[in-house]
């Protein structure tokens, strides 16, 4: 940003005192007028005024000078805040777009997010589907073991006592052969 620096606060305090100084020495040389006029004569009275219309004059120019200064200064603030202005605007309208673009991408993020969640949770939910259904058969298969070794040991019980029968039997038979041989036996003799 550029700024006219030909009336600087510097300068304008150099013209201040100088304005301020002239002030004091026309206010000195109005008393030194005042109080000659009382004591002197017409002559150096005479002279004493033109030289306070002279002081006069320039605090009159000074102060034009003043004005003037204060003018520009004014003008130069002004136009330097409007410049600012401009730019602040424009930074204002830089970042606004590039909050607006974030909140977009947030937004887009977040319904992404919202997605994902969503499946998230469906797929724990057929996961606890699942593994319900795994729970139920693993009691189904347990029950059906149960059942299973219940059967064999009714079978292993079945097979015992078949083959005691069995042994009996045989052993029925043995003594039956036993018998016939000593039967066929005495009937030979």
């Amino acid at each position: 940003m550029y700024i006219n620096t030909s009336h600087t606060p510097d300068k304008k305090n150099s013209y201040l005192n100088k304005f301020n100084k002239k002030r004091i020495q026309t206010t000195d040389k109005e008393n030194k007028v005042q109080n000659l006029s009382n004591q002197s004569t017409n002559d150096d009275c005479k002279s004493q005024c033109d030289s306070v219309d002279y002081y006069r004059h320039e605090n009159h120019e000074l102060k034009r000078l003043v004005f003037q200064l204060k003018f520009e200064m004014k003008s130069q603030l002004e136009s330097c805040l409007i410049e600012q202005k401009l730019n602040l605007k424009s930074v204002v309208q830089k970042y606004t777009s590039f909050i607006d673009e974030l909140m977009t991408q947030k937004n887009q993020a977040s319904s992404e997010c919202d997605d994902w969640k969503q499946k998230c949770e469906q797929q724990q939910q057929i996961i606890e589907q699942q593994r319900q259904q795994i729970y139920n058969q693993s009691q189904i298969i347990q029950q059906n073991l149960f059942t299973i070794q219940h059967i064999q040991q009714e079978y292993q019980l079945e097979l015992i006592q078949n083959q005691m029968e069995v042994q009996q039997i045989m052993n029925l038979k043995d003594q039956t052969i036993d018998e016939l041989n000593q039967i066929f036996l005495q009937q030979q003799q």
